[in-house]
């Protein structure tokens, strides 16, 4: 049985000073995580409101990562460290 994989979602918003620095860790973050499958969006687009909604999203921006079979995330807001992000992502694999 393949394991599924680790989901990412960067939250943004394209008014949002902070937002650019997010986007570029979190594609270079990401770029080399197989088992990652890293998403931005924009938290303006009406449709990103559901995902944002069920994720409990209240700024921008805003990493949702969740683990293979977990119901439950781990969110970070802002630009993390490298560091920061790999315990998250640690975590959530499990």
């Amino acid at each position: 049985m393949e394991e599924k994989p680790v989901l990412a979602y960067l939250f943004t918003s394209p008014t949002c000073p902070h937002c650019p620095s997010a986007k570029r860790f979190g594609k270079e973050y990401f770029a080399d995580k197989d088992d990652v499958e890293y998403y931005e969006l924009d938290a303006t687009d009406p449709r990103s409101s559901e995902p944002a909604q069920f994720f409990q999203v209240q700024s921008v921006p805003t990493f949702i990562l969740v683990g293979p079979g977990q119901e439950t995330s781990i969110g970070v807001s802002g630009t993390p460290s490298s560091e920061h992000m790999d315990k998250v992502l640690a975590m959530v694999r499990g």
